[in-house]
């Protein structure tokens, strides 16, 4: 609109200011006209629409063919962006080239390359993406995070492992990068347990992970412990190992995973490991030429780990973690004993037959007294993989039997005699379990004692017993 008029104000409002002066007598239709460079039939028609709706009657009506390129008909601009989503991603010049044939067949003028790439650029960008990128690319840009919030200590722990910059070496003389195993308090963000060390991820690694999580520490700077509700891991194959499963089954843990080639929602445990890398490794970061005391690397970490992750403000919940932890007044729910939770900890392997000289497991003979009476039985068992010294044998009903040992790695051997005095305990306790349901089964169905003594009649004479000679070769013949 001309004569002053700002351009960029509501059109509506404006003609409702113009109208009110024709209202109020104060300017003709005439001169509205002029003055907003319309011709007097349409300010006559906008009169007539406020009257009719007030305010609201001066607001212009939408396109009914509004997103559609003129001179293209809907029905060709649906087939422009069916071609245009087709997989690979097409050209424009490709869309153009599969419209000339139809339209010519039906006497329709093929669209330029200007108007197919405007009608292509103006597609809804989650079509595009969807079609022509990927169902992960798609959800990383458009899905909604669901961001995993506990609500108290130990409700939930995140756990992951991480491999660091730095080169160490170990009681045994072996060089490798170190490999930290994390768990972390998802509600306080405090680490309740680690483990360093320079094995790949494991189970096991995890086991000792949480074994150090959960029981009491002896550093007074540290007094965080409990078994948690939860534990939110990735879908790693240790992390979804038997062994595992197995520990969170006998811990009472509820195991989450990750959505299945959607690793997302772990951001948590993924911020401890980032400010890990920034304040810590990357001071330390060293060539394989120059490695550090993996156990000197592990006291570092100690102290960096209490004295300035807990006690530092985090950008997460606006606190230091240890405060965020001692606000809330956890009452952990704890293990009865560390040996039960060492039994809960370890791996557990498939039922195995105790035999004559012992129970057979991974190549080596595990024994002990209490297994004398049970041969032919089989027994679950436990083990330590970093100690095949000892395993312990369970009854069926879950209840600890034994500590079996291998007298070849403990360098005991048994008391024989105390074994073979056991022995002959267990058959003539069997003996006599044999002789008296014998003799049960015999007086109920009447029968005579299966050995009967001979009569002097039936016994045999000396004068009729034939003495055979001895042969000392085989050609001899007897007499």
């Amino acid at each position: 609109m001309g004569n002053g008029i700002d351009p960029s104000a509501d059109p509506a409002l404006v003609m409702f200011k113009l109208i009110g002066r024709y209202l109020e007598g104060e300017a003709t239709v005439e001169e509205i006209a002029r003055e907003t460079g319309c011709s007097s039939r349409t300010i006559w028609r906008r009169i007539q629409a406020y009257k009719t709706n007030g305010v609201k009657g001066l607001n212009r009506a939408a396109r009914n063919d509004r997103g559609v390129r003129r001179g293209v008909t809907p029905e060709l601009q649906e087939v422009i962006e069916g071609l245009y989503l087709k997989t690979p991603k097409p050209t424009i010049h490709w869309v153009q080239e599969q419209l000339a044939e139809p339209c010519q067949r039906d006497g329709i003028r093929v669209p330029s390359y200007t108007v197919i790439g405007e009608i292509c650029r103006k597609l809804d960008r989650r079509l595009r993406v969807l079609a022509h990128d990927s169902e992960a690319a798609y959800e990383q840009e458009f899905d909604r995070i669901i961001r995993r919030q506990a609500k108290r200590p130990n409700e939930m722990w995140q756990a992951d492992h991480k491999e660091f910059d730095i080169w160490v070496f170990n009681e045994a003389g072996r060089v490798g990068k170190v490999w930290l195993t994390g768990i972390l308090d998802d509600f306080s963000r405090v680490v309740p347990g680690y483990y360093l060390g320079i094995a790949h991820a494991n189970s096991m690694r995890i086991a000792l992970a949480l074994r150090q999580a959960i029981w009491h520490k002896s550093d007074e700077r540290w007094p965080v412990c409990g078994i948690p509700e939860i534990l939110y891991t990735d879908r790693g194959r240790d992390f979804k190992s038997t062994h595992i499963e197995q520990v969170c089954a006998d811990l009472k843990i509820k195991v989450v995973r990750t959505k299945r080639r959607k690793p997302r929602g772990r951001g948590k445990i993924e911020r401890f490991f980032r400010t890990a890398d920034q304040k810590f490794v990357k001071s330390r970061r060293n060539t394989k030429a120059e490695p550090v005391s993996l156990e000197k690397l592990q006291a570092e970490f100690h102290a960096w780990l209490l004295d300035e992750y807990h006690q530092h403000v985090h950008k997460g919940i606006k606190t230091p973690p240890m405060v965020k932890w001692n606000e809330a007044k956890c009452l952990p729910r704890m293990p009865e004993s560390l040996e039960a939770l060492d039994l809960m900890l370890h791996k557990v392997a498939r039922p195995h037959k105790m035999w004559n000289e012992g129970i057979r497991f991974n190549n080596r003979i595990y024994s002990d007294m209490l297994l004398n009476r049970a041969v032919g039985q089989e027994f679950n068992i436990r083990y330590d993989p970093r100690d095949p010294t000892f395993i312990w044998v369970y009854a069926e009903e879950d209840t600890l039997l034994c500590k079996a040992a291998c007298a070849e790695l403990t360098g005991v051997e048994e008391d024989h005699d105390q074994i073979f005095e056991e022995r002959a305990s267990i058959k003539k306790g069997l003996k006599k379990q044999v002789a008296k349901k014998r003799s049960n089964a015999d007086a109920f169905v009447g029968l005579p004692p299966l050995v009967a003594e001979k009569t002097e009649s039936e016994a045999p004479s000396v004068g009729n017993i034939v003495k055979l000679k001895l042969r000392k070769h085989f050609h001899e013949k007897r007499n």
